[in-house]
């Protein structure tokens, strides 16, 4: 669990690069797959009261937007979750 490992070890944090790439299934719609990345502004932390973005905090405020079975882990530069 790379981001298991990553948690632990940073709690957060802005990384560099900060740019990702999508690879989507065969089967994807085309509409999506024009969609090729993004990037993290930051990745949210876990019970750090020095953090402003704290994961479970997200968590909760994430449920109209983010499906039941997902969670989120980071921020885009416009504060959209990831």
């Amino acid at each position: 669990a790379p981001y298991r490992a990553h948690l632990l070890r940073h709690n957060g944090g802005r990384p560099e690069p900060a740019h990702f790439e999508v690879r989507w299934p065969a089967h994807a719609d085309p509409a999506v797959t024009e969609w090729g990345g993004g990037s993290v502004a930051w990745f949210l932390s876990v019970g750090d009261p020095a953090s402003s973005v704290d994961l479970l905090d997200a968590y909760d405020g994430d449920r109209d937007t983010v499906p039941d079975d997902t969670i989120a882990i980071a921020s885009d530069p416009g504060g959209n979750p990831i």
